[in-house]
């Protein structure tokens, strides 16, 4: 019984960082998307 539970919980600690891994990418895709558009935005404007 300790064992399964341990397992299970090895499982779910994996699944929630790969979770968070795909969100981290997410979001610095994002953000550099963001920054070249500013830069984009600053070059056109002058």
């Amino acid at each position: 019984m300790l064992r399964r539970k341990r397992k299970l919980k090895q499982k779910v600690k994996r699944l929630s960082s790969n979770k968070a891994r795909r969100i981290l990418r997410i979001h610095r895709l994002k953000r550099r998307i963001f920054a070249n558009h500013r830069i984009g935005f600053m070059m056109w404007q002058q």
